[in-house]
């Protein structure tokens, strides 16, 4: 049957787990704040509010609360759906489910419907605030039934593909990791791979992108937020929508129920195969052991990378394809022969590509200390005399050693785009020195959550949040704030805008932005001092209190006196055989 003791035991496990209580509550406070932020920019300019304006602040608190949870679905749905079956692999549970009467449709859809339920729950958070703010009017029924009837088609196409992908994941931050990388490339290889003036494709690529586009959320919320302004692919937009949405989630459960028993036996039982690129790796790239075991290990040992895995190859090859090619038609259009053109593209498509990898950055090194927990291998570092210094700083070099390549696709965005400009080396060297000091953070943070938490999917669901949050989110409900009162307020709040940091360095630098807005360049500089601190604070404190956090002073302590009075404590005790 579908709502088996699976979906029981999911239902009970996850009401007891107090991070979902925390979400929920962080999402109301959002909405409320969006809704105070839209009141106050309502209230400001102190004159009689008619029936006209309310209307229009409803709709527009509206169609950002619509925004707000549709982002909500797509940021939390992976991280709660796709670690379902990898964690069961991982902790080599599922083989007894497998032993028991259970069938695959009653694994599979009791997981999925249960982790479905606690995505619904956050939704319906937002419902009471909504309707009350519904009663002001502004807000049509159609638009109302539209909103919804996206978001929930969205959050069964986020929850199935996860699920899919969590069959094929051993590890559960794997599954999460390709789940986002996933979710990446459907949101926006297709709106890259537009046709327009700037890019010609093949009528088949074409015919494909707009039947990717038709499925598309973020494009299917902005038609409706402007009211189906611009084309939609099919005569019937919401029909494409959500019949396309369907099929492909159907497709999604259909495989993981069919391969969720085969894929983990087969993967079990076959030997350890060598990769046929293995045998092409140069030597000469790892260096010797040296004094420096856990630095080694994370650099160049397997097990401490990111699995993706052949899918997961092919969705960063299709991201990075899509990215050069939108680059390549760019520079190469005759519209944007002009170096301020090439300028304002480079640094908007730096910023964009750089924040997405900073989120997998992090992502990563959540899992760099819970996934050796869930392992078991922790002890077993924790048991070396390595100190605390050696473990975290390996722990950060690892991940910051991951961004290699990042960096390099990075160059190629912007060398392309201020080879032109005056300045160059030295906004080139601003650009990668911000980009540094902003992966140094989003390492600490994970790093910092990886080390409090017992299992990865725990310090994964808090990092994605904060960074995402502080690195930019919050300007998304706070801009009616922002922006009521004086400039200036407005401009420096942008200083922890990691998008913002990201883009200042190739245009807001310049000599005509800077006589016309110098608070943004204040805000930069804010921006940037803040998160050196904080980053450097991360470092310094993660070594400092290490050994109490992972709870191996104690020992060390203890063991210590116990050496000092060995002998005394052994005259004063006798064994316990003795008092008997």
């Amino acid at each position: 049957m579908l709502l088996g003791p699976i979906f029981r035991a999911e239902m009970v496990t996850s009401a007891r787990r107090r991070r979902y209580f925390v979400l929920r509550v962080v999402y109301a406070i959002l909405i409320l704040f969006l809704l105070w932020g839209s009141y106050a920019q309502l209230t400001y300019y102190g004159r009689q509010i008619s029936i006209q304006d309310v209307a229009s602040v409803t709709a527009s608190f509206f169609y950002s609360y619509a925004w707000l949870q549709l982002l909500g679905v797509l940021a939390v749905g992976p991280a709660m759906v796709a670690g379902t079956i990898a964690t069961e692999r991982s902790r080599r549970t599922i083989e007894y489910l497998f032993a028991t009467q259970l069938s695959n449709s009653e694994i599979v859809l009791g997981k999925l419907t249960a982790r479905l339920l606690s995505v619904a729950y956050l939704v319906a958070v937002g419902l009471p605030i909504l309707a009350i703010f519904r009663l002001l009017g502004g807000i049509p029924a159609e638009q109302l039934l539209l909103v919804f009837a996206v978001t929930g088609s969205t959050m069964v196409l986020v929850a199935s593909v996860s699920i899919c992908i969590s069959v094929w994941s051993q590890r559960p931050r794997d599954a999460v990791m390709r789940s986002y990388l996933f979710l990446i490339a459907f949101l926006f290889v297709p709106l890259m791979l537009t046709p327009g003036p700037l890019l010609s494709l093949p009528q088949w690529l074409q015919d494909a992108n707009g039947y990717l586009l038709s499925v598309n959320p973020v494009w299917m919320m902005a038609s409706i937020s402007m009211g189906f302004s611009f084309p939609v692919a099919g005569t019937h937009p919401i029909r494409d929508f959500l019949l396309g949405q369907t099929g492909i989630s159907l497709v999604c459960i259909g495989l993981a129920t069919m391969a969720v028993r085969q894929v983990h036996l087969r993967a079990s039982g076959a030997p350890a195969k060598r990769r046929r690129w293995e045998s092409f790796s140069l030597p000469r790239l790892r260096l010797p052991l040296g004094a420096e075991p856990m630095l080694w290990k994370e650099l160049f040992a397997r097990h401490s990378i990111t699995r993706l895995g052949v899918a997961g190859r092919i969705v960063v090859l299709l991201l990075v394809g899509a990215v050069t090619t939108l680059n390549v038609a760019t520079y190469t259009a005759s519209s944007y022969a002009s170096v301020g053109a090439r300028q304002y593209f480079a640094a908007s498509m730096g910023a964009a590509v750089g924040c997405v990898g900073l989120l997998l950055i992090a992502a990563r090194a959540a899992g760099a200390v819970a996934g050796e927990k869930e392992e078991e291998t922790w002890d077993a570092v924790l048991s070396t005399p390595l100190s605390a210094r050696q473990i975290v700083l390996a722990k950060f070099a690892g991940n910051l050693y991951a961004a290699r390549w990042l960096v390099v696709f990075l160059l190629t965005i912007w060398v392309p785009g201020l080879h032109q400009m005056s300045g160059f080396l030295f906004r080139l060297a601003l650009l990668l020195a911000t980009f540094g000091v902003l992966l140094l953070f989003a390492v600490g943070l994970g790093t910092w959550s990886s080390m409090i938490s017992k299992t990865s999917l725990r310090a994964l669901g808090p990092t994605l949040v904060i960074a995402f949050f502080v690195g930019g989110g919050y300007f998304f409900c706070c801009i009616p704030v922002f922006f009521v009162g004086t400039s200036p307020l407005g401009e420096i709040m942008l200083a922890p805008c990691i998008p913002f940091l990201l883009y200042a360095p190739a245009v807001v630098l310049d000599t005509d932005v800077i006589s016309i807005e110098p608070n943004l360049v204040d805000a930069y500089i804010v921006g940037m001092i803040g998160y050196t601190c904080v980053s450097l604070l991360m470092v310094f404190t993660a070594i400092a209190s290490f050994d109490t956090v992972q709870g191996r002073l104690d020992a060390i302590t203890s063991e210590m006196a116990a050496r000092r009075a060995g002998p005394k404590a052994m005259r004063r005790t006798p064994p316990a055989t003795l008092q008997e």
